[in-house]
């Protein structure tokens, strides 16, 4: 990949960095090399899109929607259309680097003064249009050893801010990122202190997202009303909107309670198993086996022959929340929501 970059970067600008031959990552659209400026010794990562892979989306996704219309194995619908077509957004977004700098920016605006967390600083001097050049952040994966032999409470305070992330998403900046892949965050670990916390490092923005005002309401009022159990709230909010118009009663109300399940953690933790829950009413998520349980119940509600695919954006939601609630269990979280989850409810 060395001479696309510097075909990229101009002689000048790649001759002014010392890059490592060997990538931090590789992954199916791109490649991070760390680099170094010689002159200050700044560090840096360079995210490099592969050669011709922006070009290959719209017709490799034509060719995997072709074998699966041949195959039937989804059925050939206007939601199909649709969701075949988000996923050639998406897929775009991923290789617009000028929005993902653009994006990155943001959230870096958005948590400047929040020492949980850790954005990279962009920087455009060596960055292009299949290039982005970042500020060198250190950490270590979520799921390593290091982070599994904290301490429960500074484990605990890891998973509130990263819950805190995805409400501020909802109710506060209508942007979510939307891919919950563990990949995209590391920890730097400080000393468990008010003044040194442990942080999260927030790295990829590719999949950010924003979302309408009537979806984002609608989120918005689903969640307040399983939040309080309010079966009639549920179904009131539901009414409006063509995906539920289009199902019966009983298969709304099926849905409701998938709502009621899914906010658990967040509201009445009474269905909870025994065992997940602390003396002291902590959610103990590891135990909670939330996520199958919402699956679950999920596969049965598709299983009536009135259900129809979800809108795909209420479906990207879905998947950073399912993402989030990984999130917790896989680090043993220990902790009470039902204030943070509230402190959101009540701004609206």
């Amino acid at each position: 990949i060395e001479s696309y970059l510097i075909a990229e970067l101009g002689d000048r600008r790649y001759g002014e960095l010392i890059i490592d031959p060997e990538p931090l990552g590789a992954a199916s659209l791109a490649q991070v090399h760390r680099a170094v400026r010689k002159s200050d010794g700044l560090e840096l990562v360079l995210k490099i899109q592969y050669p011709g892979v922006a070009d290959a989306i719209d017709s490799d996704l034509s060719l995997v929607a072709q074998m699966m219309r041949l195959a039937r194995v989804v059925p050939q619908t206007r939601e199909f259309e649709e969701w075949l077509e988000e996923v050639r957004m998406m897929m775009h977004r991923e290789v617009n680097y000028p929005q993902e700098m653009e994006t990155t920016r943001l959230f870096h605006e958005h948590l400047k003064n929040d020492k949980r967390y850790v954005v990279p600083k962009i920087y455009p001097d060596y960055s292009t249009e299949k290039v982005i050049a970042m500020s060198y952040e250190h950490g270590v994966p979520i799921n390593s050893n290091a982070i599994m032999t904290l301490s429960q409470e500074r484990r605990n305070r890891l998973a509130e801010a990263s819950l805190e992330i995805c409400c501020r998403e909802v109710f506060e900046w209508g942007e979510m990122q939307t891919d919950p892949n563990f990949g995209n965050y590391l920890v730097r670990l400080g000393d468990g202190s008010e003044n040194h916390p442990d942080r999260i490092v927030l790295l990829d923005f590719g999949a950010v997202r924003d979302f309408p005002d009537d979806l984002l309401a609608l989120a918005r009022n689903l969640t307040r009303a399983a939040f309080h159990r309010d079966m009639e709230a549920m179904l009131e909010c539901m009414k409006d909107h063509p995906f539920f118009q289009s199902i019966p009663l009983d298969v709304r109300t099926g849905l409701a309670e998938l709502f009621f399940l899914a906010i658990e953690p967040f509201s009445d933790m009474s269905g909870a198993p025994p065992d997940a829950l602390t003396a002291d009413g902590r959610y103990i998520w590891a135990k909670a086996n939330l996520h199958n349980r919402v699956m679950a119940r999920a596969a049965k509600s598709a299983a009536t022959r009135h259900f129809t695919v979800p809108p795909k954006e209420l479906m990207f939601i879905s998947r950073k929340f399912v993402g989030a609630y990984t999130f917790m269990t896989v680090i043993d979280a220990q902790i009470q929501s039902r204030q943070m989850l509230a402190g959101f409810l009540d701004r609206q």
